[in-house]
């Protein structure tokens, strides 16, 4: 079975297999499961979004971790527990950190959502990360004027930031020398995944 890592590779340099595992549908949780996670993914808590839309990746291969704009904070105990248990304890040594277009919760930090959240409200409390972001960013942000174009690339610039603070935590630095971090995008509309250089990484998404 092969892991993430290999399939977006392959895709890169354009390698096609043969297997099922190729064939662009959810994996098979009938199949034979592989002896160990070898892949731990940050990503966002929208379905539209989810690890499980990849063809070829057997459950039992990946470590998961979901949130609202795949954040990365250093407070999250909840975060800091699997990367202990995925790096530290079970060898895992591929990070994908993924997120995606049309993501409400950058929405709402570029005054896109729909749904007004009291102040203070843990949605707001959530993505003050986020939206120190656009703070940071609006320079550039502002220069697009299309919304979805200019969302995009917020989601671009966030998985970006998120892969740097993965890279401080703890059990990632310990044992950068044999991590791997693959930051990546899903497009929606396209129903595909690609890197953020604008490169197709892959086509294995499920309709």
């Amino acid at each position: 079975m092969r892991i993430l890592y290999d399939i977006l590779r392959d895709m890169y340099y354009g390698t096609k297999g043969t297997g099922p595992e190729d064939s662009g549908s959810l994996a098979d949780p009938g199949a034979s499961p592989a002896s160990e996670p070898s892949l731990l993914w940050i990503g966002c808590a929208d379905c539209r979004a989810d690890h499980a839309l990849i063809g070829g990746l057997h459950p039992d291969m990946i470590i998961a971790y979901r949130n609202i704009a795949n954040q990365v904070k250093t407070g999250d105990a909840s975060l800091s527990a699997v990367i202990q248990y995925a790096v530290g304890m079970l060898g895992v040594d591929k990070i994908v950190v993924c997120g995606h277009d049309n993501c409400r919760g950058l929405a709402s930090v570029l005054g896109g959502g729909q749904h007004a959240q009291p102040a203070d409200a843990p949605w707001d409390n959530w993505l003050e990360d986020a939206a120190s972001l656009v703070d940071v960013h609006w320079d550039e942000l502002r220069k697009i004027s299309a919304q979805q174009a200019r969302l995009r690339r917020l989601a671009e610039i966030n998985v970006l930031a998120q892969v740097e603070r993965l890279r401080r935590n703890p059990y990632v630095r310990n044992n950068s020398p044999e991590l791997t971090i693959i930051p990546c995008l899903v497009d929606t509309a396209e129903n595909r995944i690609r890197s953020l250089s604008g490169r197709l990484i892959s086509r294995e998404l499920q309709c």
